[in-house]
């Protein structure tokens, strides 16, 4: 029901929603967290979406034949089932994210490593604005890891039954 809906705001781009954040919200830093959310949350919901539809028959038969709870089948059946596809929707989220954040902090942000690039590039302090790349490099690659490392722990519970 809501996929029409989806499908025509997914493809705008993170920079076409600046105008309606800024209309939207009072301050920068609400627009900014509007945008960061946008350029996280269609990239897992796609993600998530994808996984439930190719999640195989047989798991939902299994949840009608044993007349499985809600809290059960959501837990126990489908989220196992659809797990990969959450932390692929989680890692493209957060790529999403660190691209709006960084952007919407060059268009009209006062603080933050994007601004601070921006800022030098347009004073042409080119080494500062090389640093800043390489610091929005560096927290990027952490951020991967930090959810990598949760999801090899996630899948290795799962494995041994603890979830």
């Amino acid at each position: 029901m809501l996929c029409p809906i989806i499908e025509t705001l997914r493809p705008i781009p993170n920079a076409g929603w600046i105008p309606i954040a800024i209309i939207m919200f009072r301050t920068v830093e609400e627009s900014t967290l509007f945008i960061t959310f946008i350029g996280s949350f269609f990239p897992i919901f796609t993600n998530v979406f994808n996984g439930l539809k190719e999640l195989p028959q047989s798991y939902k038969d299994f949840v009608i034949l044993l007349h499985i709870n809600r809290f059960e089948k959501m837990f126990h059946v489908f989220l196992p089932g659809i797990i990969q596809h959450v932390f692929t929707g989680l890692m493209s989220g957060m790529s999403g994210a660190w691209l709006s954040l960084i952007m919407a902090e060059m268009m009209n942000g006062k603080s933050g490593i994007g601004y601070y690039t921006w800022k030098n590039y347009t004073l042409l302090n080119y080494d500062k604005v090389i640093f800043g790349v390489i610091i929005m490099g560096c927290l990027g690659a952490m951020s991967s890891l930090f959810i990598s490392t949760i999801a090899h722990k996630q899948l290795h519970w799962m494995r041994r039954g603890i979830f």
